[in-house]
């Protein structure tokens, strides 16, 4: 396949299993890197792989144009609440893991005044921060929380019991 086409697949998917020959991902690494992106190594729920970020010296503002902006508060408690719900051990590794219902996340959420918890879902899916799979109607942690660093996962940890969640937990 084409490296061309590999990054956009890439970017559409927020995710892909590492090659089987250095070779080909070197020319992957290679192409990421001319197109001012990275590739970040992540534990996908099938084994190794990479996500795909933008490089440091290259990377939008945010407000600028290609960039996500700045969400507003409702997929921000809606990520808050997939969070506590998909990450049910803070000691563990945050990505990927486990799954939650659309419909669990919509209960806790409307607890705390989030009316449009559906449509927040449908934006933090747009934003690969998280996957579904639509014939269960669940959800998991996407690939742009496999990007975090490792001081926002510590902060997460520190934090943990702030997360929102259903209260009969």
């Amino acid at each position: 396949m084409d490296d061309r086409v590999w990054l956009a697949a890439l970017r559409a998917t927020g995710t892909a299993e590492l090659p089987h020959d250095i070779a080909t991902a070197e020319a992957r690494l290679a192409a990421a890197s001319g197109a001012g992106r990275q590739l970040v190594p992540v534990d996908l729920p099938q084994g190794p792989g990479w996500a795909m970020t933008w490089r440091d010296d290259v990377a939008p503002e945010l407000e600028s144009a290609g960039s996500p902006g700045t969400p507003s508060a409702n997929p921000v408690i809606v990520l808050a609440a997939c969070l506590r719900a998909c990450w049910t051990d803070s000691a563990a590794p945050l990505y990927p893991g486990g799954e939650t219902t659309i419909e669990h996340v919509t209960q806790v959420v409307s607890a705390l005044g989030v009316v449009q918890a559906r449509r927040a879902v449908n934006r933090l899916l747009w934003w690969g921060y998280l996957t579904e799979d639509s014939g269960r109607g669940s959800v998991r942690l996407g690939p742009r929380v496999a990007l975090w660093s490792e001081a926002d996962i510590a902060y997460l940890r520190a934090e943990y019991d702030l997360l929102p969640r259903d209260r009969t937990e």
